[in-house]
């Protein structure tokens, strides 16, 4: 059995695509918990709705907004199995999705991912499987540019909900706070990644990440001297085992320098060339982020 946890906060436009694209997975052994953070539109309803029709689904709502990391711990702490998930409400995954990641997902990993599909309403713009990592390997990491957007999708992979629920003890709502649950997780097992099973993620900005960036992304702070808060650098080392943390701590200058000069590289991609750094980007995917202005 899996358990599948979907945190949701006025998802109206969304939650309904994807609790029909869970309900239809071919893998069907699982418990669906949503926690719903005191939404204000008919997220409600909807999902009701579908609770009342199908025994695996538990709908809670919360009396109050809680804030997004504590509504994605509450519906991890509410799992029975220690197979677990997260479902974001605003995207959808393939029929086979979760069956796939079943099969892969094996005792010395922590997390298995599939293909990550990124749209702009109906318009998919990037299409990519993240890079794999072996546990421990801290520097392939850290170096790995949070630009490219990739192994923060190991948090909507399927894992060992044991391993999360330590890697996620600490999480709070900051910047690039996923990030460091993926780092975290890192030092329970192997960050896994196969091709397909693919997760089809929703970009706008109403989106938990989108929100989370938003105050920091457009500073002049970030784009003179800090592409990344000093409080990002200082989680970073505090996640890191401590007979490993010196020499985190001592390459986290060098991490600041790559990312600041990949910022750079990237606005005058946007600026100048007009051509907006996507990961992964498909035939008119840059076209297409551009005109979205995102």
């Amino acid at each position: 059995m899996i358990s599948i946890g979907m945190p949701v906060f006025n998802g109206e436009r969304f939650v309904e695509r994807a609790i029909e694209s869970i309900l239809g997975q071919t893998y069907t052994h699982f418990e669906l918990i949503i926690s719903d953070n005191g939404s204000t539109d008919r997220t409600e309803e909807i999902c009701r709705r579908f609770a009342e029709k199908d025994p695996r689904i538990r709908y809670i709502r919360q009396s109050c907004n809680i804030g997004p990391a504590a509504n994605f711990r509450f519906v991890l702490e509410a799992a029975n199995y220690d197979r677990f998930i997260w479902a974001a409400a605003d995207d959808w995954w393939d029929r086979d999705r979760l069956e796939k990641l079943v099969n892969a997902l094996r005792p010395e990993d922590a997390v298995v991912v599939g293909t990550i599909k990124r749209y702009l309403g109906d318009s998919c713009f990037a299409a990519y499987t993240p890079m794999a990592y072996r546990r421990g390997q801290w520097w392939r990491f850290l170096m790995r540019e949070e630009g490219r957007s990739e192994k923060v999708y190991y948090i909507y992979g399927l894992m060992w909900r044991d391993s999360a629920l330590r890697s996620f003890a600490d999480v709070r709502d900051e910047y690039a706070a996923d990030g460091i649950f993926c780092y975290r997780m890192l030092w329970s097992g192997n960050l896994k990644s196969i091709d397909n099973a693919t997760l089809h993620v929703s970009t706008h900005i109403q989106s938990t990440s989108a929100q989370k960036a938003a105050s920091y992304r457009y500073s002049l702070i970030r784009f003179l001297f800090c592409a990344h808060p000093l409080s990002y650098y200082a989680n970073y080392i505090r996640a890191t085992p401590k007979n490993v943390r010196l020499w985190v701590a001592l390459a986290i200058p060098l991490k600041a320098v790559v990312s600041q000069i990949h910022l750079w590289w990237r606005a005058f991609r946007r600026i100048v060339l007009k051509r907006p750094f996507v990961h992964g980007a498909l035939p008119g995917g840059e076209k297409i982020v551009r005109d979205a202005g995102i």
